[in-house]
Order: C-alpha cells, then sequence, then structure tokens
C-alpha cells in the first residue's frame, strides 16, 4: 500500500496555493491537528500490544494510549475477550510497608459456572438448564486513565493481556503513513483554520471552508467503511439460532 507523509501534503498545498515557503510551518501545524482530530473518529490508527499483568494484577497503559478497541487474553492462536466492568476498585491495595498488592479474593462470590456445577446435581429434577451460555463465562477488567493502567480481577491467571487501542495518531511513524484517503480532508482543514485565524478573510469565507471540510470528513468516511451487503445479510443471519439447553 502506498502511503503519503504530513510533509509531502503541506508541501503539495503550498504549491496548490502558491504560497511561499515560509508559510510551511503554519500550514504544518494545522495539518498535525487536523491528523490528529481524523485519528479519533475517522482513521482510527489502532495498535495491538502484549502488556504483562504486575503483582497487583495491573498492566500499564501506552503512553500514546486513547481509547481501547478490545482487551483480551491469549487462548492458543485466538484472543479470548475481557469484559468491562465498573465493579472493580479503582483504589489500589497496599500492605504495612506502603507497598501496592492485589485486593484479597471474595471467596464468597458464586460464579455462573459454580452455578452450573451445582445445578448438575439436581439436573434430572429440574428439567434442565436453559439458555446458559458457558461460552460467555469470562473474566472482568476496568481502565483507569487517573493510575495510567487496566485493572484486572484479583483471580486473574492470564500470564498476559493483548490491548488494541486507538492511538493519538502523532507518533513517526503516523505522520510518515499517512492514508491517501485522508488528503482532502487535511488539505481543507489546513485551509479552514488558515482562514479562520486570518483577520484577511471574512467569517463568510472561514464558514465555507468549513463546510469543504465536513464534506470532505464525510467522503472519508464513506470510503474507510468496510461494511458490504454480504456483511448485513451475515449479521442477521448469526442473530438467530436455537436455545440453549443444558
Amino acid at each position: 500500500m502506498i502511503w503519503y507523509t504530513i510533509d509531502s501534503i503541506v508541501k503539495q498545498l503550498l504549491l496548490e496555493q502558491r504560497k511561499p515557503i515560509h508559510w510551511y510551518l503554519e500550514y504544518l501545524t494545522h495539518a498535525t491537528s487536523a491528523l490528529r482530530e481524523l485519528h479519533f473518529d475517522h482513521l482510527r490508527s489502532v495498535k495491538t500490544v502484549k502488556l504483562i499483568p504486575n503483582s497487583y494484577k495491573a498492566v500499564t497503559l501506552p503512553c500514546d494510549y486513547k481509547d481501547w478497541v478490545r482487551v483480551g487474553a491469549i487462548a492458543n492462536d485466538k484472543v479470548k475477550a475481557l469484559v468491562q466492568s465498573s465493579n472493580i476498585n479503582r483504589l489500589n491495595n497496599f500492605d504495612a510497608s506502603g507497598n501496592k498488592i492485589k485486593w484479597p479474593i471474595d471467596e464468597s462470590t458464586t460464579s455462573i459456572d459454580d452455578f452450573y456445577m451445582w445445578r448438575t446435581d439436581i439436573y434430572e429434577y429440574s428439567g434442565g438448564f436453559y439458555n446458559h451460555r458457558p461460552d460467555l463465562s469470562s473474566t472482568f477488567f476496568k481502565v483507569l486513565p487517573e493510575r495510567g493502567e487496566i485493572q484486572l480481577e484479583s483471580n486473574n491467571a492470564d500470564e498476559a493481556i493483548i490491548l488494541e487501542y486507538i492511538s493519538d495518531g502523532l507518533d513517526a511513524d503516523a505522520a510518515t503513513k499517512v492514508d491517501p484517503y485522508a488528503t482532502d480532508a487535511i488539505k481543507t482543514y489546513v485551509m479552514w483554520q488558515v482562514e479562520l485565524n486570518n483577520r484577511q478573510y471574512s467569517k463568510g469565507d472561514a464558514a465555507y471552508r468549513k463546510a469543504l471540510y465536513d464534506s470532505a470528513v464525510r467522503r472519508l468516511r464513506s470510503r474507510k467503511n468496510p461494511l458490504s451487503k454480504e456483511d448485513i445479510l451475515n449479521a442477521v443471519r448469526k442473530g438467530y439460532s436455537a436455545t440453549y439447553k443444558n
């Protein structure tokens, strides 16, 4: 795949606008802002990292982390998704020396799998256990931005966590590997900001550039959307299945 760079996009725009090179720094500043904004909602520079839980069952968020896409544990050649929970404690637990330690495991908590095993004792009397989904049993996590960590359950036994996350799009790779679909949106954003912050132009000029930028973003979203007719049909078909009975 062929990638563009912020530098080449800015220089091309300067040539199109017949601007001298001393405009380069201002145009580059607006272009990096455009790239950052586009990455949050449209381009979505998704990265995947392998994180090792520490002694109190937490993993450190990457420095360019903005939002998570998926958190899971390694299960051979697949990733078993973990489930976000609001019940996990946001506070750390400490020992007498002030070191962070994991919270004690609540032995009184009964999981759905434990409940299922208990039901097997009376299985022949109850007539079955309907709608139980053992494949959905999962462990839980909670993202804590104020701590810069993802906290896992105290009884989590996974040796590593796979995190798929959205970065801010401003690292070296993102600046030198810009999706060609985003070129027009970046250019129109730059011209919008130039005219918005220059008293030489009226508010009507800036509003016109803003409308052009919004139109470019809509084209970008439509071009990046991978959803097809077959995907929609498959999603509908997968929504219908027989009721589970164990």
